[in-house]
């Protein structure tokens, strides 16, 4: 894929484009068999290194948005004894 260039492992590029499709560390950790510390870790490490070259100031805009709203794309289960969602336009 297009990070392969600048990432040598298979499984940081897996982490990476997972990360993007899931936005859940738990959710890619599942799906690859590996720790969710690692995942984070790999995670974190690759979106500053994205922040140090020049030409990936796109792709570190996107991988930014990514870590500041983990989870942003999981699903979450609401017991029915809580409030109702309230949803206004």
């Amino acid at each position: 894929q297009g990070f392969s260039y600048v990432i040598s492992s298979e499984i940081d590029v897996q982490i990476m484009l997972l990360m993007l499709e899931k936005t859940c560390q738990s959710e890619v950790a599942r799906e690859l068999g590996v720790g969710q510390g690692l995942v984070r870790h790999r995670f974190m490490k690759y979106l500053k290194f994205f922040h140090k070259l020049p030409n990936m100031s796109t792709c570190s805009a996107v991988f930014d948005h990514v870590a500041n709203n983990f989870s942003i794309l999981k699903d979450t289960n609401r017991t029915k004894w809580e409030e109702p969602i309230t949803y206004s336009l």
